[in-house]
């Protein structure tokens, strides 16, 4: 999502960062600093770095998966949902792909993130052979499996 080696002046990660975040991440941020949105990125870092810390530390809030905010002046409904895409991507990159989904499915819809067993079944059904294989491409966080299985139980 973001130009691997790109041009940032290189700054210090400051001490008060040193016990949540690593100098290849301090990197990140200088480099999203460089779009508009995040130009005071580094400040917010040196200016509340509690916060910081609390937010990089979190695993979730609760049992519905939601994820501890991001601090202001960059948390929810701060910046654009793109924005805050790359925000998580760069500082909490396993948050990243459920907010891509989100984003998908807000932009797009339902069907574009939601698994399709029926598509599964028309396929078998219309264009399967013994001598043609299905060929199903996995992504993280996509188990066909539960699919397979009931198309094999009906069959």
């Amino acid at each position: 999502m973001l130009p691997a080696g790109s041009e940032v002046e290189e700054t210090p990660l400051p001490a008060a960062c040193e016990d949540f975040l690593d100098a290849k991440s301090w990197r990140r941020v200088l480099e999203l600093a460089t779009f508009d949105c995040f130009e005071n990125l580094p400040e917010e870092f040196e200016r509340q770095p509690g916060e910081w810390k609390r937010f990089m530390r979190s695993q979730f809030e609760s049992e519905d998966s939601k994820p501890v905010a991001v601090p202001e002046p960059f948390s929810d409904g701060q910046l654009p949902e793109f924005s805050t895409i790359l925000l998580l991507r760069v500082l909490k990159p396993e948050l990243a792909a459920a907010a891509i989904a989100r984003y998908v499915e807000r932009a797009l819809g339902p069907a574009f993130v939601s698994p399709s067993p029926a598509i599964l079944k028309q396929i078998y059904d219309t264009r399967s052979k013994p001598s043609t294989p299905m060929l199903l491409i996995l992504t993280p966080g996509n188990d066909p499996m539960e699919a397979i299985s009931r198309l094999a139980e009906a069959k």
